[in-house]
């Protein structure tokens, strides 16, 4: 009589569910950083895991939280400094509301679904 063992392909079976599903959670659309994260005068938004939205129009400071629904990001609770800066900065960002992941371009909107600017997704690393 032999032993209990595996069920033969049962441990394949498994290996590809394990697998799937590590895969299926590993990317969350949105999550890292998008624009100018170093601060160097452009606008810059992080992303990070948790749902906590920190950036920067190149001048003010903003922080709030974010969620994704498949390509789509929503940004509420969002609150921003309001110093006196230079005409160059990126006021845009200040407004936004949600946003649409395309490849590795952000397209920020505001409340009425325009788009506002884009972010390109910064290099890992930095």
């Amino acid at each position: 009589m032999r032993g209990a063992g595996p069920v033969p392909g049962a441990m394949a079976v498994m290996a590809m569910l394990v697998l799937g599903a590590c895969a299926s959670g590993a990317s969350t659309p949105g999550l890292g950083r998008w624009g100018d994260v170093r601060g160097t005068g452009g606008p810059g938004l992080t992303l990070a895991a948790g749902g906590t939205l920190t950036g920067t129009d190149g001048c003010n400071t903003i922080s709030g939280t974010w969620t994704a629904t498949g390509t789509t990001v929503e940004f509420s609770d969002v609150t921003t400094s309001r110093l006196p800066c230079p005409s160059s900065t990126a006021f845009w960002v200040l407004n936004l509301r949600s946003a649409v992941i395309e490849g590795t371009t952000m397209h920020v909107l505001d409340a009425d679904g325009t788009e506002i600017g884009t972010l390109d997704q910064a290099a890992p690393g930095t």
